[in-house]
């Protein structure tokens, strides 16, 4: 069975919900509006697609958090792939890197997967310059690892929404992109079942 921490290092490894990319037949799906796409219990979005269903008040919209949602989704199908997608070192530095690494080598090891649809909602959002700093909280059944086989998950906790920060910088003076520069736990947020 997989503890809390180790499924928050799947979230922040699955924190893999930004951006699939490159030679993936997986298509990323955005969803930056105002309100999931689809209700919490459908995690098997159609067409094999990832899809990160991110709640992102207007105020809060930025570059740095588009990034952020795609690096996610790469991440995410990075795992289920069961291999590292190049966006995901692409998107990200060296630590944010590692920690997908470390989940894959959790899900061969055991024979996990995680969800094609994440969930979550992004609580604040810093952008200064060249740095950002998200608060998200991401809904815990949607990041979880699950059996392969039988669906379930491999926690016992119970549902909740994971708080996380997410610090980003760009990557560069000439491209400008925002790259996932670390990640670490916040306490959980507030909220109802989404």
């Amino acid at each position: 069975m997989a503890s809390t921490t180790s499924v928050v290092v799947c979230v922040f490894a699955a924190l893999i919900l930004t951006g699939c990319g490159g030679d993936s037949t997986e298509k990323p799906d955005a969803s930056s509006g105002d309100a999931p796409s689809q209700t919490a219990d459908a995690f098997d979005p159609p067409g094999g697609k990832v899809v990160f269903d991110l709640r992102v008040r207007p105020r809060d919209r930025s570059a740095a958090v588009e990034a952020y949602a795609a690096w996610q989704r790469a991440s995410t199908a990075s795992l289920r792939r069961r291999q590292m997608l190049a966006a995901v070192g692409d998107r990200a530095a060296e630590g944010p890197a590692e920690l997908v690494k470390k989940s894959l080598e959790t899900v061969r090891e055991n024979d996990y997967t995680v969800p094609r649809r994440m969930v979550g909602r992004v609580q604040s959002a810093r952008v200064d310059g060249r740095a950002a700093v998200v608060g998200a909280c991401l809904w815990s059944p949607s990041f979880d690892y699950h059996e392969r086989e039988s669906g379930r998950s491999a926690t016992k906790a119970k549902p909740h929404w994971m708080g996380v920060e997410v610090r980003m910088t760009r990557s560069s003076v000439q491209d400008g992109r925002w790259i996932v520069a670390g990640l670490s736990t916040r306490a959980d947020c507030e909220g109802n079942r989404p």
